[in-house]
Parts: C-alpha cells; sequence; structure tokens
C-alpha cells in the first residue's frame, strides 16, 4: 500500500524530504498567486482586492473542512465528502 513503508533512516529521510519540498513550492506559488492577483485590478483598488484575497482564503479553509466532516454521514467517507 501506498503508505506501507519500512521504518528506517531511508524513510525518515524521505519523508523530511518530501516534506520540504512541498513546503518550499507551497509557500512560492502562494507568493506568486498573491502578487499576480493583485496585479490584475486598479492601484486605487489594488489593496481592497488583496484584503479581501486574504478575507477569502482564511474563511474557506476552515469552512471547508467544516463542510467536509459534515458530509461524511451522507457520502460515507472522508474522502468522498473532500
Amino acid at each position: 500500500a501506498f503508505y506501507s513503508v519500512a521504518a528506517g533512516a531511508d524513510s525518515v529521510a524521505w519523508i523530511i524530504l518530501l516534506f520540504c519540498l512541498r513546503m518550499a513550492l507551497g509557500m512560492a506559488l502562494d507568493t506568486n498567486f498573491q502578487a499576480l492577483s493583485g496585479e490584475v485590478f486598479p492601484t486605487e483598488r489594488r489593496t481592497t482586492a488583496q484584503g479581501f484575497l486574504v478575507l477569502t482564503a482564511g474563511l474557506g479553509g476552515p469552512l471547508g473542512l467544516l463542510l467536509s466532516t459534515r458530509l461524511v454521514p451522507y457520502v460515507g467517507s472522508v474522502a468522498a465528502a473532500s
């Protein structure tokens, strides 16, 4: 199975490497998205748009988690609810 990994130094090294790679790519993509999404709007409205994007991102994450847990009884599993 995917999660069946033998314990040992190699496994720990791979987990750390993949975690660091994921974090680096996630931060890079987030930075680019924030910079480019602000450039879409005129200068007078840019800070309002940036604030709205941060607000929706901050509310969307927890709201998505809440809704997916509420859907589990209806769809049968967390994977199907996500």
